[in-house]
């Protein structure tokens, strides 16, 4: 105990000036840190974070929002040695960070009561050490120009022009490294294999301002030597050098064996693939042996997924590849997807399908890829498809034989061409369901003819294009994705679309702003068209839908907009409209999005770190729009309006009306993850629709399906009183009156908020 004295006296004396607010003599080997914290004199640069990184003394998180308290069995123990040697560390981290004048104190807070103590450093950040005039020079100071190649001198002044580190820049240790990894890269993308830069600082008699200068050692442009490639004994070597982007007499290119680093990689065959320079390689050689290092992963591999989807129910999915099939790093797989539709709609919010039990959907594929045609940027994939789809508005059965060339020039820089022929059959015995006013009979007829078939041939183009800093967590870039598609048959249209993400970053890598906007456009051709109740199935897939977690928020996925009901009650008999008088249930009556052939959706978002909680956390806010124009008009017109009963003619207004600019906004919390944020939060509508407040069985039927003895109608009369439920639609109709849309309560609140979840970013 008495060296422990002693020690704490001498650290008293070599820190005078500490601003300790506590005799230290009254701390003891039981003293433990409470609290860590951090005060600026006169502002703040360097971020709280790393500061902490940087200091040995820690101390138990804080409370969850300053409220909930975490539970700790970590020991924090109070060492006043390390604290000053805490004091020496921040000292130099803000040498190192560009500010020669900091001044780093602490204070010293005891409480006796628990014997703990709260730990704060203060800091005075001074003024900044500033760039001044930024200079290349090669050995004895000589023109760097003058030992490069002709044809490379012109960008060589360029480059000079514009340096990673600029005049007037804070000046710290990371903008000296990457000015000198700059030089070294641009040199060693241009032949120079064995160039090297170091880079150093000349500051004034201030101490606040610095030239920096960069020596620079070119040495002599080589070219690219034997390539050898090691770990590929059952793969025949061209598979690999095919995926080269060089060859041997090739002038050297550092970026280039990156690039082919990522082809290799990319064939699908490799757990490690690495392209470098050979190591018997003799440093200053024109010529440079270069080594492929692979070593080969599974050629057959299985996956499996599960997972729940609200209308899907349980998901299953499986695929198998053969990652060599047929030789050449070809690969063949089968991919299967079902939407088994078990416990689809807990909770009462999913849609039933036009066959009366759960919305199935079951898509299986046979994806052949060959990696290189004629060319290491080409490559052909066929995939042959078949899906069964059971959904809210209809039940068929497609068969799809899809071609695609795509062109990779970079990351995020493709080009894909596609030719695609389908075949889709709806005479499976289940038709088309829409809402079926106007339709239905006693008996029930049949709805629409079950008999429906069409083969089309489309022709499509898609593009990407842009950059980002980091493929998975970007904090800057953007992303480009236009589309476009032609389509003849059948059905015939145009189709173009245009999706555009950008982040841009703010103070602090973990703050930010994210940009998202969607424009789309559908030209039906060749006299069919959505308007028309048998063509409208051809077209839903194409038509432009809103709303959802990766689209507007505060809406469910293709709920913005127009809309209509989709009515799936049980069937007595296949293929016949379903009788209203058997809907015993809310979720037999459900909204389908309509779908438009115009589309514009914009989202702006504020991602912020959430300290409470922890480095990896974080908060968004956002404000989401979209728009859904020229709907079809079948729900509307051909389903409605064609009844002829006055509630008919209401609710076809009502369904008109859905269209038009909707807003979101909203709140979340997210936590970074490997693969981006895990998001949850709430989306608010601020402007919803007249339908957007109310749930779809309470307008169809009224009050009585959610009844103790649910029915949708066929109770009391419309006019009678008596129970003081509100009456819906098909009351109305079948006493030939006129439906009051008024009478059908709104859900203020649960109306307008949607959950959502979502994983990573769209780009």
């Amino acid at each position: 105990m008495t060296a422990r004295l002693l020690a704490l006296l001498l650290v008293l004396g070599a820190l005078a000036g500490a601003r300790a607010q506590v005799p230290l003599t009254l701390v003891d080997d039981e003293t433990t840190v409470g609290s860590l914290g951090f005060e600026f004199v006169d502002g703040q640069t360097l971020l709280i974070e790393n500061l902490k990184l940087q200091v040995a003394t820690t101390a138990p998180p804080g409370p969850i929002f300053g409220l909930i308290p975490r539970g700790s069995d970590v020991p924090y123990p109070f060492d006043p040695i390390e604290t000053a040697k805490d004091v020496v560390r921040l000292t130099r981290y803000y040498e190192s960070s560009g500010f020669p004048l900091a001044e780093v104190d602490y204070e010293v807070a005891l409480d006796t009561t628990d014997n703990t103590v709260g730990v704060t450093f203060v800091i005075d950040e001074g003024p900044p050490l500033l760039v001044g005039e930024v200079s290349f020079a090669g050995p004895g100071q000589s023109d760097v120009a003058s030992v490069l190649a002709l044809e490379i001198r012109e960008d060589w002044a360029t480059f000079q022009r514009n340096p990673a580190v600029r005049t007037g820049d804070r000046l710290d240790n990371f903008a000296l490294v990457e000015l000198q990894s700059q030089t070294i890269s641009w040199l060693r993308n241009r032949g120079y294999a064995w160039a090297d830069a170091g880079a150093e600082q000349f500051p004034d008699t201030t101490g606040l301002r610095a030239d920096v200068r960069v020596k620079v050692n070119v040495g002599p442009r080589a070219r690219v030597g034997e390539i050898q490639v090691e770990g590929n004994e059952s793969l025949a070597r061209n598979v690999v050098t095919r995926e080269l982007p060089f060859e041997t007499g090739d002038l050297f290119d550092a970026s280039a064996l990156a690039e082919g680093q990522r082809e290799v990689f990319g064939l699908g065959l490799f757990e490690l693939a690495l392209v470098d320079i050979a190591p018997e390689a003799v440093r200053g050689d024109t010529t440079v042996p270069v080594v492929v290092r692979v070593r080969r992963g599974p050629s057959r591999v299985l996956s499996a997924f599960t997972g729940y989807f609200t209308d899907g129910g349980v998901t299953l999915r499986a695929s198998a590849t053969h990652r060599n099939a047929f030789e050449g790093a070809r690969q063949l797989g089968v991919d299967i997807e079902w939407r088994t539709g078990i416990l689809s709609g807990l909770g009462g919010t999913g849609a039933t399908s036009v066959s009366g039990g759960p919305i199935r959907d079951l898509r299986v594929s046979v994806p052949f890829r060959q990696p290189y045609v004629f060319d290491r940027r080409l490559s052909y994939t066929l995939q042959p498809s078949y899906r069964v789809r059971d959904d809210e508005i209809e039940s068929s059965a497609t068969a799809e034989v899809a071609n695609t060339l795509l062109l990779t020039l970079a990351p995020l820089k493709t080009a894909a061409l596609s030719v695609t022929g389908r075949r889709r059959d709806l005479s499976r015995g289940l038709g088309i369901r829409l809402l079926d006013a106007g339709q239905f009979a006693l008996p029930p007829g049949p709805f629409l003819p079950d008999t429906l078939e069409a083969t089309t041939g489309v022709l499509g183009l898609d593009l990407v294009y842009g950059t980002l800093d980091d493929p998975l967590q970007p904090t800057r870039g953007y992303v480009l994705r236009p589309s476009l598609s032609a389509a003849g048959g059948d059905v015939a249209y145009g189709r173009a679309r245009l999706a555009a993400t950008a982040t841009i970053p703010l103070r602090g890598r973990r703050s930010g702003v994210v940009l998202r906007g969607i424009f789309g456009g559908l030209l039906p051709l060749g006299g069919t068209t959505p308007d028309d109740v048998g063509d409208y199935v051809l077209f839903r897939d194409q038509l432009f839908y809103s709303g959802g977690t990766s689209d507007v928020r505060g809406w469910a996925a293709a709920r913005l907009g127009p809309k209509t009901f989709s009515i799936t009650p049980p069937v007595e008999t296949p293929g016949v409209t379903p009788d209203p008088s058997l809907i015993t249930s809310s979720r037999d009556v459900n909204y389908v999005g309509v779908g438009g052939r115009y589309k514009m959706a914009g989202s702006v978002q504020l991602n912020l770190p959430l300290s409470a909680l922890g480095p990896q956390w974080g908060v968004n806010v956002f404000t989401d729009a979209g728009y859904v124009g020229a709907p079809s008009s079948a729900p509307a017109e051909d389903l409605l309006r064609a009844g002829g009963a006055p509630a008919d003619t209401t609710l076809a207004e009502i369904l008109e009306n859905e269209g038009g600019l909707r807003v979101g906004v909203g709140a979340g919390i997210q936590y970074l993850t490997p693969v981006g944020f895990v998001s949850i939060g709430i989306g608010v509508k601020v402007n919803p629709s007249y339908l957007d407040l109310r749930q779809p069985a309470r307008v169809y039927c009224g009050d009585s399906i959610y009844a103790s003895d649910p029915v949708c109608f066929g109770g009391a009369e419309i006019d009678d009183p008596s129970s003081g439920d509100a009456r819906g639609y098909i009351d109305a109709r079948l006493n030939g009156t006129d439906f009051d849309p008024e009478a059908i309560s709104a859900r203020q609140i649960l109306g307008r908020a949607q959950l959502y979840i979502s994983i990573g970013q769209t780009f």
